[in-house]
């Protein structure tokens, strides 16, 4: 993921053990994630959460695509349980068919 992507710059991590996707701006400070459990060839996206100073920039669907892509790149499909993620679905139909029927 381009910094160029990330409001006021910063990274995209993975912490795999911890079943997270962050966001950290330059100085390293945690502003947003995306929490899943990995289940067998399945990702249940169960929580997403952006610090308020960050709402209303695009954060979060900068994160969802991100995580969406690094599904589709593993392999996996998804369960959308939280509540972000089908709103998220619906305005980007290209990542539709990730979800696990």
């Amino acid at each position: 993921m381009e910094n160029g992507s990330i409001p006021g710059g910063g990274s995209i991590e993975h912490l795999a053990e911890r079943g997270r996707f962050r966001v950290v701006d330059e100085g390293g400070r945690q502003i947003a994630e995306l929490d899943y459990t990995a289940l067998p060839g399945i990702w249940d996206l169960t929580h997403t959460y952006s610090d308020p100073g960050y709402r209303g920039t695009g954060l979060a669907s900068v994160l969802v695509t991100h995580v969406m892509d690094q599904a589709r790149a593993a392999g996996v499909t998804i369960v959308p349980s939280c509540p972000y993620i089908p709103v998220w679905l619906s305005r980007h139909p290209d990542y539709v068919d990730l979800v696990a029927r």
